[in-house]
């Protein structure tokens, strides 16, 4: 029997918030020391390890750390690029961890005279190999599978994995129905187990004839919809047995690193006033987690009214990450502007007289001279030679004047 733990898209790096990008590590961490602690035979990344090909070197620090740790316990570490780990003509930091030994890079392989991707095999001392193909930008990789050597590859003796990242067809989840995807039937057949990733959704198929097809979807979250998911159900990796020919996966929960709180509130039919008083209301018993605020509906008032800045103070002395979402809020539409005019210039400065009287706010850009007069200043184009940081300068100085 062999035991071992795949895991993807963990994107280490990802967040511009430092919070979100410890919280995102520390579900790597943890993930680790489940596997020292179990004594898994060895491990599988299924690509995306980090969120870019060269990130913040602390993050790559404290990563190679735990790998280290890994390592000593006497467990090998198996893994192949993911879409963001991949850069065209640049060391990848995977290529790194594979030059110092903390994992292994499963290759790609190379292509023989005859036109057909021959993958090289890589071999654990349990017996099990290990071939896959990286992924690639813009799912490049997707064509190398068309020209698999199928043949050389169902050949192998078994146990055996298959390494990918990318989406199948066959399970493709509704969110992802637009991009590209493989049919089983460009992979080989007769494999013990197909490690995905790429998939932020958790899927456990057995294709007859084939195999049995995992993603595990992220260990943390890699952006905002990831956390919304994080919302509502937990994330974690596969333990996986290769026992008599047969493959048993268990999804195995990780211990959440932090409470993420999703609040969807529709604003239609409400004042600006009621709104602020029930999300108030809302976001007060919220304290040291991540807050999705979701807004949608009609808005009958101006977005500046609303007191965002009140709710992110209030929830940074909560200890709370916050997350706004006003992407589905809709503003009542203006009326339409009917006006008699004998130039251009005369209808410009009628309709923009007309929009701003329908506006609550007052400001020195409201007065027609002004507002015209600023808009050319910033049309002015770059003069031939002009440096970008001369030419924004310039720009700035001719706004300012008309002030």
């Amino acid at each position: 029997m062999v035991k071992f733990v795949h895991f993807a898209d963990v994107h280490l790096g990802a967040f511009r918030d430092k919070r979100l990008r410890e919280l995102n590590l520390n579900a790597f961490e943890k993930t680790i020391d489940y596997c020292i602690e179990n004594k898994v035979d060895f491990v599988v990344i299924a690509g995306d390890l980090f969120d870019i090909a060269v990130p913040e070197l602390e993050v790559v620090k404290k990563a190679a750390a735990k790998l280290l740790q890994l390592k000593n316990a006497g467990i090998d570490c198996f893994a192949i690029y993911g879409s963001h780990d991949y850069t065209p003509g640049q060391t990848s930091v995977v290529d790194v961890l594979n030059a110092s030994g903390l994992l292994t890079k499963v290759s790609d392989g190379y292509y023989s005279d005859d036109g057909k991707l021959c993958l090289n095999a890589c071999k654990h001392s349990s017996g099990v190999s290990f071939v896959g193909i990286s992924a690639r930008a813009k799912s490049i990789d997707s064509s190398y599978f068309g020209d698999l050597d199928l043949a050389s590859l169902e050949k192998i003796p078994n146990p055996k994995i298959f390494l990918f990242h990318n989406t199948l067809a066959e399970t493709k989840p509704d969110f992802l129905a637009g991009v590209a995807s493989l049919p089983f039937s460009v992979f080989p057949k007769g494999f013990d187990y197909y490690a995905g990733g790429h998939v932020h959704e958790k899927t456990n198929v057995v294709e007859p004839g084939y195999g049995r097809f995992v993603f595990p979807g992220p260990l943390f979250a890699a952006d905002y919809r990831d956390l919304e998911e994080l919302a509502k159900h937990s994330t974690g990796f596969f333990l996986v047995e290769l026992k008599n020919n047969e493959s048993f996966a268990e999804f195995v929960e990780l211990n959440r690193v932090c409470r993420v709180e999703l609040f969807d509130y529709s604003v239609t039919g409400k004042s600006v006033s009621r709104i602020n008083d029930d999300l108030a209301s809302l976001l007060s018993r919220c304290s040291d987690s991540v807050v999705l605020l979701k807004l949608s509906g009609l808005l009958d008032g101006n977005v500046s009214e609303i007191n965002f800045d009140f709710i992110r103070s209030f929830l940074e002395e909560k200890k709370c990450i916050f997350y706004l979402n006003r992407n589905a809020l809709e503003k009542q539409s203006l009326d339409r502007v009917r006006v008699p005019f004998s130039s251009k210039r005369e209808a410009e400065e009628k309709v923009f007289k007309e929009l701003v009287s329908q506006q609550s706010f007052s400001s020195e850009l409201t007065a027609p001279d002004k507002a015209f007069a600023f808009f050319e200043a910033l049309k002015q184009p770059l003069v031939e030679g002009e440096s970008k940081k001369d030419y924004e300068s310039r720009i700035v100085s001719a706004g300012l004047k008309c002030f």
